[in-house]
């Protein structure tokens, strides 16, 4: 990630440190061995395809059209994206670096994760710097693994190029543990769209990552609850960690209204809310609400919400914006909301306020 990007990051994170007391929380929120600072993040092989010549080698690979600056136009991403073409790109399979490049636009916004895992680092004062190129080997031996139920001696190339041919999406753990050890897990999902041989890598993209904005003549398959307890900010709420005490905590009286409405057959949430009753995220999503000019607009940092990555792509990507003038409350929620993560992308859910 550009420098300026990292500083823009940082900035928005220290908002969100601005809205509590940092005394004690430290030593509190680290007193066990297993406590770790926590990525995860969507791997899909759909992300990039690969286009052979006669001789069976692979010689490009397209990519999605928005792996850039570009800004998306909602009304244009809803008329238009059937038609939009995917970025090509030449690629030598012989070529670690090539090979790569094709295999890391699959890890769904890999760079913006790990800066925000060095963020974290240094707030928490471990003297820690995670990088792409100490990362990425990792993740391909995880996924490897994970895939092909071997641990086997290839080459490193080797891993690259079979990975290449992979069909499993994977849910991608990342730990980083205070002596400064890495653990991933690679946990395989469902394929949610199944004419992938059919679209382009920008079109799957849209109807995965970005279905939310798209699919608004289908009900959606999400019911999201109000919690009625407060849950304090915290660095544990801004920073994704083990500590998830109060995450834990709100899904269980998730749980309760979940049975009390027999909701059980759909996806469920419940959106926390601070002490001023100011609504600041899910327990594993953050949202937005859509306005009255049919704008979606989040949070800001300073209700001590989490600095989700997916959140910040639709924000640079203008699909999203920050709320101004006020924080939303209860009475600002609707029926229905958008919700989001690094997993799944954007999805839309009914708000239920029993």
């Amino acid at each position: 990630m550009l420098t300026n990007e990292i500083s823009t990051m940082e900035n928005e994170i220290t908002k969100g440190l601005s809205s509590f007391t940092t005394k004690n929380f430290l030593e509190q929120g680290q007193t066990t061995d297993d406590f770790a600072i926590l990525s995860t993040f969507r791997y899909d092989p759909n992300f990039s395809q690969l286009n052979v010549n006669e001789k069976n080698k692979i010689v490009t690979y397209n990519k999605c059209l928005f792996d850039n600056d570009m800004t998306i136009d909602l009304k244009n991403l809803r008329t238009e994206s059937a038609n939009w073409e995917d970025q090509d790109s030449k690629i030598d399979q012989d070529s670690e670096l090539d090979l790569t490049d094709a295999l890391s636009v699959r890890f769904l916004l890999l760079q913006a994760q790990i800066d925000r895992l060095n963020i974290a680092l240094k707030y928490f004062g471990w003297r820690r710097v995670v990088t792409f190129e100490e990362l990425f080997p990792q993740l391909v031996d995880t996924i490897f693994e994970a895939e092909f139920k071997s641990k086997d001696t290839l080459s490193y190339i080797g891993k690259l190029k079979q990975l290449l041919l992979g069909k499993i999406i994977f849910k991608m753990r990342t730990l980083i543990f205070r002596n400064g050890s890495i653990k991933i897990e690679a946990h395989p999902l469902p394929q949610t769209v199944h004419d992938t041989q059919l679209i382009s890598v920008t079109q799957y993209f849209v109807k995965t990552i970005l279905a939310a904005f798209i699919d608004g003549n289908e009900k959606p398959n999400w019911i999201t609850y109000i919690d009625s307890e407060i849950t304090y900010p915290s660095p544990f709420t801004i920073f994704k960690t083990t500590n998830r005490s109060h995450y834990t905590q709100a899904r269980e009286r998730l749980t309760m209204k979940i049975e009390e409405n027999n909701s059980q057959n759909f996806k469920n949430e419940i959106l926390l809310k601070n002490a001023y009753g100011f609504l600041s995220e899910g327990s594993i999503t953050n949202f937005a609400i859509k306005s009255e000019n049919n704008e979606y607009l989040t949070p800001n940092m300073n209700v001590g919400c989490l600095y989700g990555i997916m959140r910040q792509y639709l924000i640079s990507k203008n699909l999203i914006k920050i709320f101004n003038g006020h924080t939303p409350s209860i009475k600002d929620v609707g029926g229905e909301i958008i919700l989001t993560n690094g997993v799944m992308g954007c999805v839309r859910s009914a708000v239920c306020h029993k």
